[in-house]
């Protein structure tokens, strides 16, 4: 097996194709890295074939399942899970075999059940997947791929091949994953928050965490804004602070300070004065994941526009 290509470290899920009913819905997880823990679990979904069922899984629908939670230097991702559903159950163990120069390859099977009284239906494939568990290619074979030997367990971790510092394989509860160390942050600062803001400069300083296998290389930073209807230009805003050095060790914690000048908005065509923007702070390193901190506001008692 070949080196790895990518040195950044980190843990993630390894995903498979499809598409949800807008009530099973969930925002994609962004790609996250860092210890990341690819996971995607095994399923079993019950769903009523007909249209007035709100919940239910439709003909030819398809279901998926993202969410995640962050542990330090850990990332447990569930990610996309993307198969036709054409049936009222579905069985998804996904489990990674083997590493691949810069990919991981292993089972991706699934079986549907017509009815609750109906016969199983298998449909044997296998997947391959970035170091990143995200899903690159799924390849149908005639029989449920062979498990390679255990080399190890660590835990509920099943671990089938090791490259490097890198392992992959299932977890007792099904899961797949691809752990590669790696640099990982994450934003302390509550991020996608709302604020009510009055017509005046507004000051906030965003504190990140370096909580990755390694110190994260920062290397630069930049804020935006945004505005609405009635405020089409969300003004200016700047970074006027920064306690980032270039490597912020693992474990610890550095700040930018946004100063946003409200006032060179001028004005709202809201009849009431409110105005409704945001800013949206972005920066670079070296982690695989790239998450930016972002805030909205209501901006009150703005200057009315005169048409």
């Amino acid at each position: 097996m070949g080196p790895l290509s990518s040195p950044a470290p980190l843990r993630q899920a390894l995903s498979t194709p499809e598409r949800v009913p807008d009530q099973l819905r969930r925002r994609q997880p962004q790609r996250i890295p860092a210890s990341v823990w690819v996971a995607v679990e095994n399923l079993q979904f019950s769903c009523k074939m007909t249209a007035r069922t709100q919940g239910g899984c439709k003909q030819n629908e398809t279901l998926s399942v993202a969410s995640y939670s962050h542990t330090r230097r850990t990332v447990r991702v569930r990610l996309r899970i993307q198969v036709a559903v054409h049936s009222t159950r579905l069985g998804l163990p996904v489990a990674g075999y083997i590493f691949n120069g810069d990919t991981v390859e292993g089972n991706c099977s699934y079986y549907t059940v017509s009815s609750p009284r109906g016969g199983r239906t298998n449909h044997y494939q296998t997947c391959t997947w970035d170091l990143y568990g995200n899903l690159i290619s799924t390849t149908p074979v005639s029989s449920e791929p062979v498990a390679p030997p255990v080399l190890s367990t660590s835990g509920t971790e099943i671990i089938y091949a090791i490259n490097g510092s890198s392992s992959t394989g299932q977890d007792a509860r099904g899961f797949g994953f691809v752990s590669t160390p790696s640099a990982h942050y994450s934003w302390q600062t509550v991020n996608g928050g709302y604020a009510d803001i009055p017509f005046a400069p507004y000051t906030i300083a965003v504190t990140l965490i370096s909580d990755g296998d390694f110190p994260l290389v920062f290397d630069s930073a930049s804020v935006t804004t945004s505005g609405s209807y009635y405020t089409p230009s969300g003004g200016k805003a700047a970074i006027t602070a920064n306690t980032c050095p270039s490597s912020v060790p693992a474990g610890s914690t550095c700040s930018l300070t946004i100063t946003y000048h409200v006032r060179t908005i001028r004005c709202t065509t809201s009849p009431y004065g409110f105005g409704y923007t945001g800013i949206e702070l972005s920066i670079i390193t070296d982690s695989e994941m790239t998450t930016n901190w972002s805030e909205r506001f209501t901006v009150t008692g703005m200057p009315i526009c005169n048409d």
